[in-house]
């Protein structure tokens, strides 16, 4: 029924531009753009969890909103709690997943393959999709198009952002610490570690994804230089200095 779905909404893409629809009736994708789905995946639970999932949203639907290639969100959660939430995203919807999908060792990547199941069975079919976590409060403007653009302008299955670490790093192994920088170079000629961001913005082809993989091959990284941008928070602890010290205005 899945395969059936998948086969019906790619032939019939072409068709739905020529429709004549309402607000009310209009399918996804009838416009005749590249289908972009930005995922968010949320997790209920204790009251202080549903809390900080309200604060950290408001600043992941206004990085949102900027831009202009994602056309659909859906929120990914275990809680009917964030239907609410519904109404601060362009074009969302909820998709409620079971609950052993927000257990203790479940990967992103379980509950993104879930998701896209779900789509793909109601007969949304996206292009593309973007994976996107709450914890990033500082998003550098206009992110989530860039990551498309580079993954539409190029040969990459898979592009995340990234940091570029130029600092001293080591690896532990067996106990002991081994240098992965060279230290022979200054550090403005050594060439830098990445460190992968791909919960502040990615963008990846559904076919990964259904692969059960969250990165493709080839894969790029869009290099971030505020640092700002790399600053994630977890739980309301983490949330409540940044709170403080950095006004956000309702």
């Amino acid at each position: 029924m899945k395969k059936k779905n998948i086969e019906e909404a790619e032939q019939n893409i072409s068709v739905d531009v020529k429709k004549e629809s309402t607000p009310e009736n209009e399918p996804f994708g009838s416009d005749g753009k590249r289908r972009i789905t930005a995922v968010i995946p949320l997790r209920g639970g204790t009251g202080t969890q549903i809390d900080l999932n309200e604060t950290l949203v408001r600043k992941c639907a206004e990085s949102l909103a900027e831009s202009t290639l994602i056309n659909r969100v859906v929120i990914s959660a275990d809680d009917e709690e964030f239907e609410k939430l519904e109404p601060r995203f362009r074009n969302a919807r909820t998709i409620l997943r079971p609950a052993h999908l927000s257990k203790p060792g479940m990967r992103v990547i379980d509950v993104l393959m879930y998701t896209l199941s779900e789509l793909e069975e109601s007969g949304e079919v996206p292009d593309i999709l973007v994976p996107v976590e709450i914890t990033y409060p500082f998003r550098p403007k206009g992110i989530f198009d860039r990551v498309i653009e580079m993954l539409l302008e190029s040969d990459y299955n898979t592009v995340i952002a990234g940091f570029a670490e130029y600092r001293v790093c080591w690896r532990e192994e067996n106990h002991t610490f081994q240098s992965v920088t060279d230290l022979s170079l200054p550090r403005q000629e050594r060439n830098p570690l990445y460190v992968g961001l791909p919960g502040l913005a990615c963008a990846v082809y559904p076919e990964i994804i259904r692969q059960g993989k969250r990165y493709g091959d080839p894969l790029g990284i869009l290099q971030i230089d505020d640092p700002m941008a790399a600053i994630e928070v977890r739980t309301k602890e983490q949330l409540k200095p940044l709170s403080d010290t950095f006004y956000w205005p309702e």
